[in-house]
């Protein structure tokens, strides 16, 4: 993502990013769970507190489709990112990857409008848009990688932003999401709670986006 994002940023010609989506969390015995259980198991056997043939049974079931990891890990932080750049569309970043097919079908009529229009990306991501992104990594406790992804994308498109910004925005935005890995939900429950853009709102409302 951050590559496409420093490529489209760097030949600055009309186009955009479709985010791949995340994973829906696998089930056993009833219950959602994901890739961290699979990490979670491998230590359990290594204590003793559950059998290897208990560990594989949660490995055959964590992941039960493709998409990106169910929780705010690199991807997801970075789809959340571009989504608050400007460089994805709304809703992209937490549609999930087995949901994608309307919006890959409709996914020209934005790049024709871009075209007919000449709408670049220098024409509408600006420094402000930089600080939109690691705000949201903030909001939402993504991962630390942004940080590195953001700065190099910023110098594809020639601006500004270094890791004091990314430090100087993590100070002042509340950590408000209690996503994954570091708190309960998942992108599935981000998405059927009203996706990216309800977190957009309830930034832009709150004063932590420039809208």
């Amino acid at each position: 993502m951050p590559a496409a994002a420093m490529a489209l940023l760097a030949i600055n010609l009309p186009g955009y990013i479709l985010a791949g989506g995340s994973i829906k969390p696998g089930s056993l015995d009833g219950k959602d769970i994901d890739i961290v259980n699979s990490f979670i198991a491998a230590g359990q056997v290594a204590k003793g507190e559950i059998t290897d043939a208990q560990r594989r049974r949660i490995q055959e079931n964590a992941c039960p489709g493709f998409g990106a990891c169910g929780g705010m890990y690199t991807a997801n932080s970075m789809f959340t990112s571009l989504e608050a750049m400007g460089l994805s569309p709304l809703y992209s970043s937490s549609t999930l990857a087995d949901d994608k097919d309307d919006e890959c079908y409709h996914a020209h009529e934005i790049l024709e409008d871009m075209v007919s229009k000449n709408r670049r990306p220098s024409d509408f991501v600006t420094k402000a848009s930089f600080e939109n992104a690691a705000r949201i990594v903030s909001v939402l406790g993504g991962s630390t990688n942004p940080i590195l992804h953001l700065m190099a994308m910023a110098r594809a498109g020639g601006i500004d932003f270094t890791e004091r910004d990314f430090e100087r925005i993590s100070k002042e935005t509340p950590f408000i999401g209690n996503l994954m890995p570091s708190g309960k939900y998942r992108m599935k429950d981000l998405s059927e709670a009203g996706g990216t853009p309800a977190v957009l709102r309830y930034m832009l409302e709150n004063r932590h986006l420039d809208g």
